[in-house]
């Protein structure tokens, strides 16, 4: 019996736990300012977002480097035959 008192006695000395004035306040301030970032970082990365999720912005994308990767070889075999 003597563990089980010794644990009861943890437990009791766990729960009472010393919270200051101003916790709540600043735990309070800390959400509403990473609240107002996320939303300033999502106003700001809408259209990117919207693109990179939309199946028309991909293959435009995928359109556009086909079409450099192309007149970039045209480039090199205009290079090497012109000489």
């Amino acid at each position: 019996m003597k563990n089980e008192d010794g644990y009861q006695a943890w437990t009791q000395s766990r729960r009472q736990i010393d919270v200051d004035r101003g916790f709540s306040e600043r735990v309070m301030n800390r959400l509403a300012r990473d609240e107002a970032r996320r939303a300033g970082r999502s106003r700001r990365w809408v259209l990117t977002e919207r693109m990179c999720t939309a199946s028309w912005a991909k293959a435009a994308a995928v359109g556009f480097a086909a079409l450099i990767g192309i007149a970039r070889a045209l480039l090199t075999l205009h290079v090497l035959f012109s000489a």
